[in-house]
């Protein structure tokens, strides 16, 4: 990576706001999911259609951040961040102000799509204006203010539904999220403009990502990690309440406690990426541990309610730490391609292929066959995914085009 032109202070106020900025698109699009529960049941719908929002603003996530990812190659980063930011707040308050399904499901689709103008500008504005140093303590600042947003929305809903009601959980955000934009906007707009990296000498075309690098394996573990990430989160309150009988805020309540682990979590596969200087045996580990953890899920199933919220977050836990190694990571390697947004939004909107699964299917599987079915389910993606990171490390670390 080139050292970049900006001041060591500028690199850390431009790291401040990259995690601002993600953070606050967090506490925007986790909202609907920490309110499914009390959705379902303020509206009178079944699991099956209350989850559908969020599995349609998934695919409308994961479909927008292909297309981000090559825009964010060609515009502006930091007014593509902008313009998300400012769509996102729309979207919040249109929900709490027209609280019908029929207006909700659509809306909150083109959620999605704005809140994928977040993570591939995102990358690109970080492997361009930050040095070596400064990039890879902002990718872990960034999955870090990640998890605070996600904790945050997490203690803040439930405090929502005991004072305000649901539709609070949706305009605040939205008003945090303007203001955001607002001063993103203001501290970005003079930032040197710096055309992508040119692309190697190096014969390359986009073909190339799936026959000469090994992204197939590597994008199939991302789909698992996202069904376990994603589902758990989403389907935790009501596993808690149909299971142990906890009440909708504390359901979610103490599904906060999942964000909070995954800060440590992520620290610690930070380290260990530091030991083995490989993120796909990293990731491969991360998986192998949580693969431990649904097996001692399936005999702590319905017995003690302590252990499934420790295992349930030791769970996600290494799946953020999965998300540091693939998502936030590999990335970089393509910057002598000019490919960083490109190849950043590609991996991400992967992730939420597996997450519109889970959401969807976890609630179905519930209701039709109960929690241990779901159970198991977690149990065979872990594997799988562990499995498919080893099968595929050696070739990656041979991969052409690994541009360190």
């Amino acid at each position: 990576m080139k050292k970049k032109s900006i001041s060591k202070p500028n690199m850390g106020f431009l790291s401040f706001l990259c995690c601002m900025s993600y953070f606050v698109s967090y506490l925007t699009r986790l909202n609907y999911a920490a309110c499914l529960v009390e959705l379902q049941n303020a509206l009178q719908i079944s699991k099956s259609l209350a989850g559908l929002p969020v599995t349609g603003s998934f695919l409308t996530y994961g479909a927008g951040q292909l297309v981000c990812g090559l825009l964010g190659d060609r515009l502006a980063p930091q007014k593509v961040i902008f313009t998300g930011l400012l769509g996102t707040a729309l979207c919040n308050i249109l929900v709490a102000v027209f609280p019908q399904m029929n207006v909700i499901l659509p809306v909150w689709c083109v959620n999605g799509l704005f809140q994928s103008m977040m993570w591939p500008p995102l990358v690109r504005l970080m492997a361009e204006q930050l040095d070596e140093v400064w990039f890879q303590k902002c990718s872990v600042l960034v999955s870090l203010a990640s998890s605070v947003g996600a904790i945050a929305i997490y203690v803040f809903v439930p405090l929502c539904l005991l004072i305000w009601g649901w539709q609070a959980a949706f305009f605040l955000p939205a008003v945090i999220a303007a203001g955001t934009a607002c001063f993103w906007y203001f501290h970005t707009r003079d930032l040197p403009d710096r055309a992508p990296a040119s692309a190697s000498k190096r014969s390359f075309d986009f073909a190339s990502l799936f026959t000469v690098i090994p992204l197939i394996p590597v994008l199939l573990a991302i789909v698992l990690m996202g069904v376990l990430r994603d589902g758990i989160t989403t389907w935790m309150p009501a596993y808690l309440m149909e299971g142990f009988g906890v009440n909708t805020s504390a359901s979610v309540l103490m599904t906060a406690v999942i964000p909070l682990f995954s800060i440590f979590s992520t620290l610690f596969a930070s380290a260990l990426y530091r030991k083995l200087k490989d993120e796909l045996l990293t990731g491969g580990i991360l998986f192998a541990a949580g693969l431990g953890c649904c097996v001692l899920m399936l005999f702590a199933h319905g017995r003690c309610f302590w252990c499934c919220i420790l295992l349930m977050m030791l769970i996600t836990g290494c799946t953020y730490g999965v998300n540091l190694m693939l998502i936030s990571r590999l990335p970089k390697y393509f910057a002598g391609l000019g490919m960083v947004s490109t190849v950043s939004g590609l991996l991400n909107a992967f992730t939420y292929v597996g997450s519109a699964v889970s959401t969807y299917a976890f609630g179905a599987v519930a209701e039709s066959s109960g929690w241990l079915q779901v159970i198991l389910l977690w149990l065979f993606v872990a594997g799988s995914a562990s499995v498919t990171l080893f099968a595929a490390q050696r070739r990656w670390r041979q991969s052409e085009y690994r541009c360190k």
